[in-house]
């Protein structure tokens, strides 16, 4: 599980390029639609740079593509047409897995910023969702201290 947050990003753009292209869009078209600059658009394809959480859920919902799904490594095996965006509080759904794990693995939140070089302050603001769009790769940052991947901290689990 252990990635570079060059390769989470590869990882990321890839799947945002795949499903742009599966959805017969143009860099520009997803431009207009989203509203987010076009060439930031080919940044984030080429993964060459961050997006703010808030950000990276409006491409998936104007990709109409399951959220969690843009961080998968398997994405490309997946069924893109079954995985439309489903609107969720994610970042919640974030920091209550992270909790889970945290307890689970009898960790505490400054554990965290030891292992990733976190702030303090910007790993609490987060978990205690004071921060409500916190750069994606602060999550990876997470992920990656607990041994996990993104795509599952965001989904809701069964308890």
């Amino acid at each position: 599980m252990k990635e570079s947050c060059k390769d989470f990003f590869r990882v990321y753009g890839m799947n945002m390029r795949i499903t742009r292209e599966f959805r017969g869009l143009t860099l520009q078209q997803l431009a207009e639609i989203s509203g987010y600059n076009r060439e930031d658009l080919s940044t984030l394809e080429n993964g060459e740079h961050d997006i703010y959480m808030k950000n990276s859920i409006k491409i998936a919902k104007v990709l109409d593509i399951d959220y969690p799904m843009f961080f998968s490594r398997s994405f490309i095996d997946g069924d893109k047409e079954n995985q439309s965006f489903i609107q969720d509080d994610f970042l919640s759904i974030f920091a209550e897995n992270v909790h889970r794990e945290l307890k689970m693995k009898h960790r505490n939140q400054t554990s965290l910023q030891v292992g990733e070089h976190l702030d303090a302050s910007t790993i609490s603001r987060l978990l205690n969702q004071r921060n409500d769009n916190p750069v994606v790769s602060t999550l990876h940052r997470i992920a990656k201290s607990l041994d996990k991947d993104i795509e599952s901290l965001l989904r809701r689990t069964a308890l």
